[in-house]
């Protein structure tokens, strides 16, 4: 799936401005992800794909919906 021309960018949308629903690899040998999907491999991700500095609030979104 191409996260540029697929349904997949409206959720990466998401993640990168409201979000922050990043999914990275344990600091052990048994994970299943790279250790290169950090969240600066996000950082730039979001950048890349939106708009430099692009990083969501997420204090701001639960105080919107009334999350913790």
């Amino acid at each position: 799936m191409n996260p540029y021309t697929s349904g997949a960018r409206q959720w990466n949308y998401q993640c990168c401005t409201q979000f922050g629903w990043w999914q990275t690899a344990q600091n052990n040998s048994q994970s299943l992800r790279s250790s290169e999907v950090d969240i600066n491999f996000y950082k730039e991700f979001c950048s890349s794909v939106f708009a430099p500095n692009y990083w969501p609030n997420a204090d701001l979104v639960n105080f919107m919906y009334g999350g913790d």
